[in-house]
């Protein structure tokens, strides 16, 4: 499954972000892939720690330090134990991507029923800024204050085929490598 985490730009130590998963189709008409974005949750970040906006494997492992079961993302350049974890904060990381209690709890679950059924989960993380400059063809991308619907533990079963929650759609000319993920 392929997941993109759009940053907006840092305002002082914060950097917010929303992460969504992806789904790809190919438009007949137009000759173009569509990329549909649909958002999970929101995120938060300490500016001063940000990893690199690259594209990394995520496995759901136990972490030492949380004593729980939390996404880590694997091959971060120069660092390790790079998480997804609840925290309010930014100062509550040191390169951890934050999220809600209960954002953590449903996401560890999505990402363990993946993870459970062999597939590969991969998240590409980009900065606002380079979304639009590599990207012009943007039709929508969210506002941060703007409201997600939540996850339930339902819908990590059927999300994968529920098109209703479908809520940003972002035009790609031709075949990219990410549309074939």
């Amino acid at each position: 499954m392929y997941y993109k985490l759009i940053r907006m730009p840092a305002d002082g130590k914060a950097v917010r972000g929303r992460l969504f998963w992806t789904s790809h189709y190919f438009n007949h008409r137009t000759g173009q892939y569509t990329e549909v974005l649909h958002p999970i949750c929101d995120t938060l970040e300490n500016s001063e720690f940000l990893v690199p906006a690259l594209i990394y494997k995520v496995a759901v492992t136990r972490s030492p330090k949380f004593q729980r079961l939390l996404p880590a993302l694997e091959q971060v350049p120069g660092r390790s134990g790079i998480r997804f974890h609840r925290g309010s904060q930014p100062e509550h990381s040191k390169g951890c991507i934050l999220i809600s209690a209960a954002d953590e709890q449903s996401l560890t679950a999505r990402w363990l029923a993946e993870q459970s059924s062999r597939e590969e989960i991969r998240l590409e993380i980009c900065n606002y800024t380079n979304v639009n400059k590599t990207n012009p063809h943007i039709i929508d991308v969210p506002a941060i204050d703007e409201k997600i619907p939540k996850i339930t533990m339902q819908d990590v079963g059927i999300f994968r085929g529920n098109q209703k929650r479908t809520a940003y759609v972002r035009m790609a000319i031709g075949l990219r490598a990410s549309c074939l993920r």
